[in-house]
């Protein structure tokens, strides 16, 4: 195939003068979108309270009054789909490349790398679409610093024309203290543009942005310093991507209407009001919670008017079915969009067996190794960035050589932890047979780094050699239980060396023999 024509100069101004037009004026043609992930992070912010609309004919007083409640049903999706990918995070690496490999180790581990990986995973889930803006410090210690914007209410991209998903410019949005911040990158420049600090008076006037030229400057970086992440590729244009925020928006609003309207009448039949039938004229009626409301028959007789009575008024309320309802809107959007309920509800106690769970969690895996393809180019194209910046601005050639190199992720084998015995089993099978390494185990099970594994284990060696000293006629060396080794079977010889897949030990108190259980405490331990 060939390459993609580069666009002409006059093109190029043309396309970065309609963007300073459409800045100036507020990103009017942006306004859609912005609106809809700003509506999606309400609801993954927990603050879908706020969203519950008003009733036909009511008025803002009521509507503030009533009684309201939100469940966090687009919060809890959106992790749950997401919780699997980077937990733990891969290890990196640059093929023939230990110094810039070395190097981006570092940096990454001054920005948390895997924590706003992991946050970029579920905002771009949520909202289509994520990125990663690279900033030069002039610290050597610290030499970059990694910004996440979340989404279109924060970082609008811009592509040329006629190149779909090629990203040419960008335009960021801060708001603070009432006031909103554009700021335009190009390969070329940066610029700023700021609107009028917005008075509480003030209805209009609050979007148009001016020119800021003394906080604008050359671009120090050579490229466009952001990479993006998103919910699907952008083959048909970065316009066509969409997250799951909207859709699951609009199953929360409903929810969250029934749910308020049953609280408001479930408010209401507990404090229910009195009704005094045919009392004295005299009887005067105080409106609070508890108090009466009379009502007196038409009669003109007086002598064949009624007896007074007091009376509740009471609704017949069917709030088990609301909630019935409720429940199976959950339940059938949670299958449509492949999400166990036993991971949304954090409820396990249905699942009998190791093969129960993870037939129950297997969509939650699938979904994590599908997605781990499309993360590897994000990955490679933050890493891209990241060396560029960082040899562009610190004159470091073997960095830019590096930034050239493709990365490497491994991650730890996507694996259901089953309970008891049987993951411990699976476990020293697995490394018996030569699959893992116990370094390999450490990091699964306990969600660590290499790095992080390694340290891990020496403390565990170390621990049960400082405990041996102490009290050794009780502690015994960590040991495994020999794969396949049944309850009942014989165990290896005591006093032999460490098979490998299993050791026995002797306990100096009593001389028996005993073999430890993976899935007991105390002197059964399976080392890990």
């Amino acid at each position: 195939m060939n390459e993609p024509e580069k666009p002409d100069a006059a093109k190029v101004a043309k396309f970065r003068d309609r963007i300073d037009s459409e800045i100036r004026a507020g990103l009017p043609c942006e306004e859609g979108r912005i609106t809809e992930c700003q509506r999606s992070m309400q609801y993954y912010n927990l603050e879908g309270v706020q969203l519950v609309p008003k009733r036909e004919a009511e008025s803002d007083a009521d509507h503030a009054a009533r009684p309201k409640r939100s469940l966090p049903f687009c919060h809890r999706v959106i992790r749950v789909l997401t919780s699997k990918m980077y937990a733990p995070g891969p290890s990196r690496s640059l093929q023939s490349d230990d110094v810039s490999t070395k190097w981006l180790e570092n940096a990454y581990q001054d920005n948390l790398i895997n924590s706003l990986w992991q946050r970029a995973d579920r905002m771009s889930t949520l909202n289509g679409m994520a990125a990663f803006q690279v900033a030069a410090t002039g610290d050597p210690e610290k030499p970059i610093k990694i910004h996440l914007w979340s989404g279109w209410h924060e970082i609008v991209p811009y592509e040329m024309p006629g190149r779909a998903g090629d990203v040419a410019a960008v335009v960021t949005i801060d708001r603070v203290d009432e006031q909103t911040r554009f700021t335009y990158w190009t390969e070329d420049w940066y610029r700023v543009y700021e609107t009028e600090k917005l008075q509480k008076w003030q209805t209009a006037g609050g979007r148009t942005a001016r020119y800021r030229p003394d906080l604008s400057g050359d671009n120090p970086y050579g490229i466009i310093p952001f990479s993006f992440i998103w919910h699907e590729l952008p083959v048909r244009g970065v316009g066509s991507v969409h997250g799951l925020g909207p859709f699951l928006s609009e199953i929360n609003s409903t929810i969250d209407i029934e749910m308020s309207d049953m609280c408001q009448a479930v408010s209401a039949y507990h404090t229910p009001m009195g009704v005094a039938y045919d009392a004295d004229p005299n009887f005067q009626v105080i409106k609070k919670v508890g108090s009466w409301l009379r009502i007196n028959g038409m009669t003109t007789d007086i002598s064949r008017m009624p007896a007074p009575k007091l009376d509740f008024l009471q609704a017949e309320l069917d709030i088990s079915g609301g909630w019935a309802n409720i429940r199976g809107v959950i339940d059938s959007e949670l299958e449509a969009l492949g999400v166990p309920l036993a991971s949304y509800r954090m409820n396990s106690a249905t699942l009998h067996s190791g093969a129960a769970l993870m037939a129950e969690q297997m969509p939650l895996v699938d979904y994590a190794v599908e997605r781990r393809e499309p993360i590897r180019k994000y990955e490679d194209d933050l890493k891209t960035v990241a060396l560029t910046v960082a040899g562009n601005y610190y004159s470091q050639p073997e960095l830019l050589r590096g930034a050239k190199l493709p990365i490497t992720l491994t991650w730890p084998a996507q694996t259901l932890d089953l309970p008891g015995q049987e993951r411990d089993l699976v476990d020293a099978d697995s490394v018996a047979a030569g699959y893992e390494s116990p370094v390999m185990v450490v990091q699964r099970r306990f969600g660590l780094s290499r790095d992080q594994a390694l340290d891990h284990m020496k403390q565990v060696s170390e621990d049960h050699a400082e405990l041996q000293k102490i009290m050794g006629w009780l502690v015994a060396p960590a040991a495994v239980t020999k794969p396949g080794n049944a309850a009942g079977q014989q165990p290896t010889q005591p006093n032999q060396p460490l098979p490998a897949s299993g050791r026995e030990m002797t306990t100096k108190a009593t001389g028996e023999s005993s073999v430890a259980s993976p899935s007991s405490g105390g002197n059964g331990t399976s080392g890990y």
